[in-house]
């Protein structure tokens, strides 16, 4: 299995962490919104594409909208030669109380149908639950 995962402690209220997870504003202040993506928040469903350099897409789709709980997207790139229902490569949050501590639990993958690629999506994963994981931490702790 090529999956890569991280659990964060998050001293906030599991609301604001949801909102830092769906909203599309926060979303935008951790990962990156594609312009063409007008929803002001994530459902069940909502799908974000982005325009790839060489032409070809890259998409998550919105597949499990637990509320507060747990939140889902599948990941697809259209220059790989499969079509999407071939793969299992997901973003998944879990929002865990655990001993009186609210843990942020994100999985990434599984990358293992890419083949010798999958290293390199192993590799880009832990660089993002490392930088995105620090940066939801840091929003949804942060005073408003």
């Amino acid at each position: 299995m090529n999956t890569v995962e991280r659990d964060i402690p998050i001293d906030a209220p599991v609301e604001k962490i949801w909102q830092v997870l769906t909203d599309a504003a926060y979303i935008n202040l951790w990962d990156d919104v594609p312009g063409s993506f007008t929803d002001s928040k994530l459902s069940l469903g909502s799908k974000l594409v982005w325009d790839l350099e060489d032409g070809h897409q890259s998409s998550i789709t919105v597949t499990v909208f637990e509320p507060e709980s747990e939140l889902r997207t599948d990941l697809y790139v259209t220059r790989w030669p499969s079509p999407p229902s071939a793969y299992d490569i997901a973003y998944h949050y879990r929002i865990i109380n655990r001993q009186n501590q609210t843990v942020l639990k994100i999985t990434v993958g599984d990358f293992e149908a890419l083949g010798d690629k999958a290293t390199n999506y192993v590799e880009a994963s832990e660089e993002f639950l490392q930088a995105a994981g620090d940066k939801i931490k840091e929003l949804a702790e942060a005073r408003a």
